[in-house]
């Protein structure tokens, strides 16, 4: 049975303190910083997450949810597969899935898409219709002026072109 806690590096620390993820799996022990800081005050020790009154926390809390649920993710995955494992092993494979996550941004036809997906079940057809051929047209605008579309790059000049 394999199992992911965090603990606070100093949990007696009277300023903000790193916050560690161990898990262990078949014997064995991961110990890894999740990258994040808090103090000891805004913690909730039984919970292993932050205090809900703390500015934030459902993002915070939520960054931990999805660490702990992708290094279940990798154990369960290499089982199936047949990897040995090792904390080595894990920690490389949960590093590669957190940049994986973090280097994938989105850009403005992303954001624009999701806006079309969001409306298409109150907006009408034919506003659906208008939306994508928008969309069609700013597309082959960023082919012709060779312009990378982007929130920042929407201005006057941008207007004029």
């Amino acid at each position: 049975m394999a199992t992911a806690n965090f603990y606070l590096k100093n949990p007696k620390e009277k300023g903000d303190t790193h916050i560690n993820l161990f898990f262990s799996f078949n014997g064995q022990r991961l110990k890894l910083t999740t990258g994040e800081s808090i103090n000891p005050k805004h913690w909730n020790f039984e919970s292993q997450r932050v205090k809900k009154s703390f500015t934030g926390s459902p993002e915070f809390n939520g960054y931990l949810d999805k660490m702990q649920e992708d290094v279940k993710k990798i154990y369960r995955n290499s089982n199936t597969n047949g990897i040995t494992l090792t904390p080595d092993y894990i920690k490389e494979q949960l590093f590669k899935l957190l940049n994986k996550q973090t280097a994938k941004q989105k850009n403005f036809f992303d954001y624009y898409n999701e806006f079309i997906e969001v409306n298409s079940a109150t907006k009408k057809i034919n506003t659906i219709k208008k939306y994508k051929t928008l969309a069609n047209h700013l597309h082959d605008f960023e082919k012709q002026r060779k312009f990378k579309l982007s929130f920042d790059k929407l201005d006057t000049k941008f207007y004029e072109q």
